[in-house]
């Protein structure tokens, strides 16, 4: 939720946002928190077709589906940083 409004607010580019999956919760300061079952949710979105995924740091499984790319984030800054680049 948080790239996409990062995009509708022309902070991001929309581009930065296709193909990619995002896991985490927002906090009220921009952090990016862990979520529960990450390993579940990345093999969901894997099997969605997604090749890349951005998680909260520090939070990364040991076991990753194979081709899926994590991209971890400690915030929102983190987060915008890595959509402008394509």
């Amino acid at each position: 939720m948080a790239a996409a409004v990062l995009a509708a607010a022309g902070l991001v580019p929309v581009a930065g946002l296709l193909g990619r999956g995002f896991v985490g919760e927002v906090g009220l300061d921009g952090s990016v928190r862990p979520v529960h079952d990450l390993p579940d949710l990345l093999r969901a979105l894997h099997g969605c077709g997604l090749r890349r995924v951005v998680v909260p740091t520090g939070c990364e499984p040991d076991a990753i589906p194979a081709g899926l790319v994590l991209e971890p984030v400690t915030d929102l800054h983190e987060l915008a940083a890595l959509l402008r680049r394509l």
